[in-house]
């Protein structure tokens, strides 16, 4: 433990000289954030939304979730692609990293949950992720919405307290 801090104690002039084995928990969590990939496309047709990070999502609930990971600075890389062995790939809404332990966790949300068709497919999409080992409560979280119980930005609040504290 001593060793992971003592790179931060030398002067800046001692640390150009010096490449250090291991990283901050703070430079991995930029360098993580920083990759670059690509994500879905948007139908020109679509409302546009803008995050505080200043990143274009679909909807307004994903805008309350993206602004409130962004100001709690836990970082995420919105619709990342994913690949999961023996079902393809998926662009989870959020693939978060906890800054305190370094793992990823994904979260996605399920927004139209009044709809039948939509609903099905999500259901579906809950399964594929558990058969893959993603679960709720240790590197999953999923968050759902109807029409008469919208998301609402205390909700989130709560769950990344839960979830990255």
């Amino acid at each position: 433990k001593d060793l992971e801090g003592l790179y931060d104690t030398y002067p800046q002039k001692v640390k150009q000289l010096i490449k250090p084995l291991l990283i901050s928990q703070e430079e991995y969590c930029s360098q993580w954030e920083k990759v670059s990939y690509k994500g879905l496309s948007f139908e020109n047709t679509t409302t546009v939304y803008i995050s505080d990070k200043g990143e274009r999502v679909r909807s307004k609930s994903e805008l309350i979730i993206a602004n409130a990971l962004f100001h709690s600075k836990i970082p995420y890389r919105y619709e990342y692609p994913l690949h999961i062995k023996g079902f393809g790939d998926f662009y989870p809404d959020f693939l978060c990293l906890n800054p305190h332990t370094g793992c990823e966790i994904l979260w996605e949300h399920f927004g139209l949950m009044d709809n039948e068709d939509y609903r099905n497919k999500a259901i579906s999409k809950l399964a594929k992720y558990s058969e893959a080992g993603f679960v709720p409560g240790r590197n999953f979280i999923y968050t759902m919405e109807t029409t008469k119980t919208p998301l609402n930005s205390w909700f989130v609040k709560r769950v990344i307290q839960e979830n990255f504290a």
